[in-house]
């Protein structure tokens, strides 16, 4: 959905060509300094300053983890958004089943063991929640002699290193990060326990995102989760719990 002349009529860029970017779910403009992207909370758009740099984080998953606990600082004091209950995409969802605010229902039998066995590593966490970044992973650009810069910011409630484990699982699940990374996650007692949630959250996403596929592209993505979270479990399964 190409920005409308409203949208730039409101951040002063009537006139300016619109180009698509990779990434951002491939809703995201470059528009002259900004970039645009549509926001689900609400009806409208939002824009950012465009930031210099690449997603090349192959080698630097400690400089990632870093940028998150920085943000977390940053982000300490603000207040919860009220939008946050009102989201009913297929992240939010498997974020509230993964915090059991919501049953975990999985739609597809090949998915079905792997949550009953993320499930059963899960333990009760009662750490104080503040906003974090819930999409970190691959959202955060590096660039020479600039600071790393953090894009798509993508707002949760949740305990602060539940942001780090996101990006230890994700890095795990699909950039072929070092099967010792996940141990970066500060904590130990309950580490085990919170990178399951980060995997289930996962899982459950991917497969309320395929419910809405046709087979057998839907088929082949439904396999290759369930290949990429055996190997996250193996790592979690031998981890103390």
């Amino acid at each position: 959905m190409r920005p409308s002349v409203r949208a730039l009529a409101a951040f002063d860029l009537l006139g300016q060509s619109a180009r698509p970017l990779a990434g951002g779910q491939g809703r995201a403009w470059s528009v002259g300094s900004l970039v645009l992207k549509p926001v689900d909370d609400v009806v409208g758009w939002s824009a950012w300053e465009r930031l210099s740099g690449e997603h090349v984080t192959e080698g630097r998953w400690m400089e990632v983890l870093d940028v998150g606990q920085k943000f977390n600082v940053a982000l300490s004091e603000v207040m919860r958004p009220g939008f946050l209950d009102s989201r009913t995409h297929a992240w939010a969802v498997a974020d509230r089943m993964a915090w059991g605010e919501q049953p975990v229902t999985v739609i597809h039998e090949v998915l079905r063991p792997l949550a009953d066995r993320l499930s059963a590593l899960l333990r009760p966490d009662d750490s104080q929640s503040q906003v974090i970044h819930g999409d970190l992973t691959h959202n955060v650009l590096f660039a020479p002699d600039l600071p790393p810069g953090v894009i798509d910011f993508t707002p949760y409630w949740r305990p602060a290193r539940f942001c780090l484990a996101i990006v230890a699982v994700d890095a795990v699940l699909w950039h072929g990060a070092p099967k010792w990374l996940p141990d970066a996650v500060p904590g130990t007692d309950d580490r085990t326990s919170l990178l399951a949630r980060a995997a289930l959250r996962r899982l459950i996403a991917s497969d309320r995102r395929a419910a809405d596929g046709e087979a057998p592209t839907r088929d082949g993505y439904l396999r290759s989760t369930a290949v990429d979270h055996e190997r996250v479990l193996r790592l979690l399964e031998k981890r103390p719990a």
